[in-house]
Parts: C-alpha cells; structure tokens; sequence
C-alpha cells in the first residue's frame, strides 16, 4: 500500500488532478469484495455500466464492486468477459447501421475488441487510490490534453520510443481495462460515446491507464520531469514575449519621459 501512497502523492504534486485517480482489480469471487464496497444493484437500486463503475470511483471516491448481476451493458459485459457472447453480437449486428455502415464492418470491429476471457464468476473492484485496500491490476486518470501529455512523457521516461494504443470510438472499458492488461503497458484512452453519455465526462477529458508493473516508472519519471521543465501547467513563454500595443499607447511613451527609439 506504501506504492499507492506514493503514486496518489505524485499524482496530487505534479499533475495536479481534479479527481481521485482509481485502482483497478479483476477479482474471481465475492469473498475478495471489501467490507464496505457498494454494489449498484443493491446500493443504488439498479444496474449500471462498467464506465460509471470506475467514473462514480474517481469522483464520488466511493468504493465499488461490480459483478455481472450489477451491469447493464451488454457489450460491456461482453469486454470484461462476465457473460457468453451470442454469435449474434459477433456477426456485428451491435455496430450495423450505428458504428459502422457494414455489417461485416462490424463484425471487423467485435473481431479486433480487446476482451477477457470468459468467467461469468468474475467481477471488478474499484477504489480511489487513498481508499485502495487491495493490491490492483491497474491505475485509472483522467485528465486533460496537457495532463495526459506529461503522463506519457512519464510512461516514457524510462524506455524512450513511443507509446501505443488502439481505439474504435467505443467501448472504452475495453482500452482501459483490457488493452492495458493485455499489452502490460501504459495506454493513453480517448473516452467513448457510453462514458460521455452515462458517466456525464467532459469533452476535454483523457483517460491514462497505468499497469502495476509500471507504478514505479512513474512515481520515479513525474519528479524527474519535473525537474527537467517538463511540467503541469506547462510554462508558458511569458518573459520571453514583448507586448505589442495601439499606437495610442505608443504616442504617451515621451509623455512620460522616455524616448520611443530607446523604449523596449
């Protein structure tokens, strides 16, 4: 838990984040829930979607447990491997005539959908890092532009190179979660339809992901950046800028004495 504190802590002093940054943990059984984890279903008197799972996590900093019973979106499902997926639902028919124009547009789409491995027992824990009681998979942010471009600076402070993600406009849970876990690697997620509408995300909004084995990387690179001038907020140019002002201005400058040829 000592690693968590830290991360939140670098988080908090130097990309300055206006929501709790969210632990992650696929779990296989109801026993790994804590004590006081709220369930949609049961807490809130229905289901909900997986993206409003981790978004009420960030923003409310409630903990929340979620397994197939308290989930409502079926491609959702689908992603987190909680329910069978209907050849239906494969043959594209969920994107036809919404995401694609094609059905075979669509089943390219649900082909190349990073998902988990089936396990209708399976859920998911959610917690805000300063509320984090168990050991997570993974580390959700949102942030804006300029937030997410110091995260993956930070990703890549270490390696170099360059760093990769995949998106399809849809089914975010499926970049954050699964893409993340799959490659082990940071990923950097442009929020979906479902997120904006359900969870209510602003439109400046980017998600950033960070896997467990990469939590040291940028506890370590964030203070480092830092350092080296690669900040949040960006500093901006503004001693290095001479202002241009109307000629109404420029006609007072002897008026107070000085001379417009030397003035700078």
């Amino acid at each position: 838990m000592e690693e968590l504190k830290q991360l939140d802590e670098v988080l908090t002093k130097y990309v300055k984040l206006t929501s709790y940054p969210v632990a992650i943990k696929i779990i296989e059984s109801e026993e790994e829930v804590p004590p006081r984890a709220k369930r949609p279903k049961r807490d809130f008197g229905h289901r909900i979607t997986t993206c409003m799972a981790y978004n009420i996590a960030r923003k409310y900093g409630w903990v929340i447990a979620t397994f197939a019973d308290d989930l409502d979106c079926i491609p959702g499902l689908f992603v987190v491997g909680m329910a069978e997926m209907p050849e239906y639902y494969l043959e594209g028919h969920a994107c036809v005539n919404f995401y694609t124009k094609t059905l075979e547009a669509g089943k390219r789409t649900e082909a190349e959908t990073p998902r988990l491995p089936v396990n209708t027992k399976r859920g998911l824990l959610f917690a805000p890092l300063f509320r984090c009681t168990f050991e997570p998979d993974l580390i959700l942010i949102y942030g804006n532009g300029a937030q997410v471009n110091l995260l993956i600076a930070a990703a890549l402070y270490h390696r170099g190179g360059r760093l990769h993600s995949t998106a399809s406009g849809r089914l975010d849970c499926s970049d954050i979660i699964v893409q993340t876990l799959r490659d082990d690697e940071c990923k950097f997620v442009i929020p979906c339809n479902g997120d904006r509408i359900f969870s209510m995300i602003d439109d400046h909004e980017i998600a950033f992901t960070i896997p467990k084995r990469r939590i040291p990387d940028i506890i370590e690179a964030l203070p480092a950046l830092y350092k080296n001038g690669v900040r949040y907020p960006v500093p901006k140019a503004i001693p290095q800028v001479k202002p241009v002002y109307p000629e109404s201005y420029n006609k007072m400058i002897p008026m107070i004495g000085r001379d417009p040829e030397k003035d700078l």
